[in-house]
């Protein structure tokens, strides 16, 4: 199965999503599925197929157990393309946090909240406010960031998620 879903993660062009989609729903999802997609997602050829997976199989009810949750968050480094960590900062909320990854995701989530691309700065925002409420020590420097980028920030999808931001994590 594993080098299957490689090769067709690989393949996918990066527009149509009607082929991943075909395959989640042909797929069984079993914790091999999840374990396959989070080491799939750190590969560079299928990072953006494989967290948009990812996504998707979150988003429509499946868990990530924690072992998998910490390998995933533990391996975002070698996140190649933009699309691809736009979909880890899409769906962090739907993950259980944990002290074991709190230092590098939060190194994660400062680099996107400097990223050029403004919708990466925008889901960098929210994905910190919700760092901050589960682990409430960065609470301080999140609501001072989103202070300083309530004033800067010109692009309205960032200032959406500035205010879904400050939503999860009041003043």
């Amino acid at each position: 199965m594993f080098d299957d879903l490689k090769a067709r993660l690989a393949a996918w062009d990066g527009k149509n999503t009607q082929p991943l989609l075909d395959l989640y729903a042909d797929t069984t999802h079993t914790d091999d599925w999840l374990a396959s997609l989070v080491q799939l997602s750190s590969e560079p050829t299928c990072d953006r197929a494989a967290t948009w997976l990812l996504k998707h199989s979150l988003e429509s009810g499946l868990s990530l157990p924690a072992d998998l949750t910490r390998q995933h968050l533990c391996n975002l480094a070698p996140l190649s393309h933009w699309e691809a960590k736009l979909h880890v900062l899409q769906y962090l909320d739907r993950l259980e946090l944990t002290e074991a990854v709190k230092r590098l995701l939060y190194a994660f989530i400062k680099e996107s909240m400097i990223s050029d691309a403004k919708l990466i700065r925008a889901w960098g925002y929210y994905a910190f406010s919700i760092l901050a409420k589960q682990f409430p020590e960065f609470k301080t420097e999140a609501l001072a960031i989103f202070k300083r980028a309530e004033q800067t920030e010109t692009a309205g999808s960032v200032k959406v998620r500035l205010r879904k931001a400050f939503e999860v994590l009041p003043i």
